[in-house]
């Protein structure tokens, strides 16, 4: 039986709390940085052991390069069943990923500009990437389109959420907002529009006017894509 290596007996150059210390973060390697998540293996295998087959099987089953990524994003339920994870580790799996999706998103925000649709859909892109039913989002901007505030209007059904939209208005007229922009995701991850999508822009851009706070943009999430109706009136209109 081969006989287990711990984590001490590792040359300097493969452990990971030591590599951290005098290089940094950023120069451990992925297995490196789970091991110590981890902080022991298995019976049969150290700490860096385990969080290399781990990763290894993530990325053959997934089939993608980004293992890590996936990782962070499996249900509870999916990573105790990984020999050498349990409830605990799971936990500080599931903690230390909702720590980096909320920097993610907060730094995305600092950056967003409601003068590129790209901007935003970058924000909500990362928001939205693991809800499995439909949010619908506004977000108030100033006459220089700077970003007053970002609120969750409803979930569900936009029809249900229709009924909701006074809200907007209501909030804009107390902030002193110019316009608004208007967001909601596909779970589905194609951002095409439903007749539904069609017929709340539609109905939206008429209120926006009559309550003089347009609606500037209508921007549906998709799976690392998005469609902004504005956007696309614009390039129809070049065309």
């Amino acid at each position: 039986m081969k006989q287990k290596l711990i984590m001490k007996d590792l040359p300097l150059s493969e452990k990971p709390y030591e590599l951290l210390e005098s290089l940094g973060a950023s120069a451990l390697t992925d297995a490196q940085l789970l091991a110590i998540l981890l902080k022991t293996g298995t019976r049969e295998e150290n700490a860096l052991e385990t969080a290399l087959r781990i990763l290894a099987t993530v990325k053959e089953e997934e089939g993608s390069s980004e293992p890590f990524s996936l990782l962070f994003r499996m249900p509870f339920s999916k990573l105790t069943q990984f020999r050498g994870v349990g409830r605990v580790k799971a936990i500080q799996i599931k903690a230390v990923a909702e720590i980096a999706h909320r920097l993610s998103v907060r730094d995305a925000q600092t950056r967003m500009t409601v003068k590129d649709s790209a901007s935003i859909a970058c924000v909500f892109m990362e928001k939205a990437r693991d809800l499995t039913e439909e949010h619908v989002w506004y977000l108030l901007v100033d006459t220089k389109l700077h970003m007053i505030c970002l609120k969750e209007l409803g979930k569900g059904n936009l029809n249900q959420t229709l009924i909701d939209a006074k809200e907007i208005f209501l909030d804009g007229r107390e902030k002193g907002a110019y316009a608004f922009v208007l967001l909601h995701n596909h779970p589905s991850g194609d951002p095409t529009p439903s007749q539904c999508d069609n017929d709340l822009t539609r109905i939206l851009r008429k209120q926006g006017e009559i309550m003089q706070m347009p609606l500037l943009d209508h921007i549906i999430i998709g799976r690392n894509t998005y469609y902004s109706y504005t956007d696309a009136e614009q390039h129809s209109m070049s065309l």
